[in-house]
């Protein structure tokens, strides 16, 4: 049986909320496929997984999330924890803040607001050190 078909079988299976969720995961690619049939094969929730990882690409952007599943699938490393600590050692490298998710205090003010996902990596040329500011600011 093919991935991508196995995918579709497992995905009927599902209630609709977390199909959505795992369409989502999904369409990023063939890593995500792969990194999402590597969950399946385990005795694990995969849903708790997926939505674990699609949160983290909120925080840290879907291109360094796919990264650090490219780098848990070469070492056959299976969990959204361990993903999450290959993006947290990857930014410690880079030396780079950890970025967090702002809280509003009433939630339903923001609700109806959809914003395009921003790109952390537009923020981190702000935390590069070894520019000097021509101001003489530090």
């Amino acid at each position: 049986m093919l991935p991508e078909h196995r995918l579709a079988a497992l995905s009927l299976r599902q209630p609709p909320h977390q199909q959505t969720l795992t369409q989502e995961f999904d369409a990023w690619g063939p890593e995500a496929r792969e990194f999402h049939l590597q969950l399946n094969k385990r005795p694990i929730k995969t849903g708790i997984h997926v939505r674990r990882l699609l949160n983290l690409a909120q925080l840290y952007g879907r291109t360094e999330v796919l990264a650090a599943i490219a780098r848990a699938l070469e070492v056959a490393t299976y969990d959204a924890a361990c993903v999450e600590n290959l993006l947290l050692a990857e930014r410690r490298r880079r030396q780079l803040p950890t970025p967090t998710l702002p809280t509003p205090k009433r939630r339903e003010l923001i609700d109806d607001i959809e914003l395009e996902p921003a790109d952390p990596a537009f923020y981190d040329r702000f935390c590069d050190h070894t520019t000097e500011d021509p101001h003489g600011t530090t």
